[in-house]
């Protein structure tokens, strides 16, 4: 699956980069989680999708009337 903005391929750049020990990163940031809950293949799958005509953010989709959801859960 590849990324869908720029910002997700870039936080994927960064987690594999601190998975592979290229980079380090203050635990419990959301790089450093990342790098802890995917496969290397998966982060290179994201991170290896051109930047290239990919919006810089995920638009909201529209549910409803005045009601918009993004794509992925609130913490």
């Amino acid at each position: 699956m590849p990324a869908v903005s720029k910002k997700q391929a870039v936080a994927m750049n960064i987690a594999k980069a601190v998975k592979q020990g290229e980079a380090t990163a203050k635990p419990g940031s959301p790089s450093a989680q990342i790098a802890g809950s995917m496969k290397p293949a998966d982060l290179n799958e994201y991170a290896g999708t051109p930047q290239r005509g990919l919006p810089m953010r995920k638009t909201p989709r529209v549910v409803s009337k005045g009601i918009t959801k993004m794509p992925f859960k609130k913490r």
